[in-house]
């Protein structure tokens, strides 16, 4: 696979985070150009000519732009064939916990965090956000009380995905005591050969 990869993010971007883990655990050389997101880089005009989306992350690879972190971690799998599906059923599993994982577990960690660490959300934002991560990591507990990953006996980018804000959930104020499966399944995470933390990932 070719070294010639760029990853453009920022360090307190849970999805900045997937492909640059993708990249750790398959041992995929990149270079990581940090996004100035307090100040508005990413709608700046330049950001926005390679990104109609003006979001982070952003991916350079060779003569490809790719954007949306499940696309690149689509993108990933396919170019190092690790962490992808084992076939046409597992792809699909996959392929719905991906889509899952920006509705339900993103918004309802992810902007938990946000808005109780960076900004002070209103209390009937936060409430709305807590019922909304609870759920979802309800959801995961359930898989992952009869399965090792989410999708299987194996780990996949669908578990990388949705790895990267479960491991917030203490910090987006959620308890995870009830939720053993999960916490157990963070571990097998981050004991995988080539993890690392986002400070170790995503520093330019």
């Amino acid at each position: 696979m070719s070294a010639d990869i760029t990853l453009y993010g920022h360090i307190r971007s849970g999805n900045s985070y997937k492909p640059a883990l993708m990249m750790a655990l398959t041992g995929t050389p990149f270079k990581f150009v940090e996004v100035d997101l307090v100040t508005g880089e990413q709608t700046g005009d330049a950001f926005r000519s390679k990104n109609v989306f003006a979001k982070v992350p952003m991916l350079t690879h060779g003569d490809k732009t790719i954007r949306q972190s499940a696309t690149i971690l689509l993108h990933l799998a396919a170019t190092t064939g690790k962490f992808g599906s084992s076939g046409p059923d597992n792809r699909l599993a996959i392929s719905e916990w991906l889509f899952w994982e920006q509705e339900r577990l993103f918004v309802g960690v992810g902007r938990s965090r946000f808005f109780r660490k960076v900004v002070k959300g209103e209390p009937a934002v936060l409430a709305w956000l807590s019922t909304v991560g609870n759920d979802a990591l309800d959801t995961m507990e359930a898989q992952l009380s009869s399965t090792d990953y989410l999708t299987g006996a194996e780990p996949t980018i669908a578990d990388i995905a949705s790895y990267c804000y479960a491991r917030l959930a203490e910090e987006a104020e959620f308890d995870m005591s009830t939720r053993p499966a999960v916490v157990a399944w963070r571990k097998q995470i981050e004991a995988l050969p080539g993890w690392a933390s986002p400070a170790d990932l995503l520093s330019a």
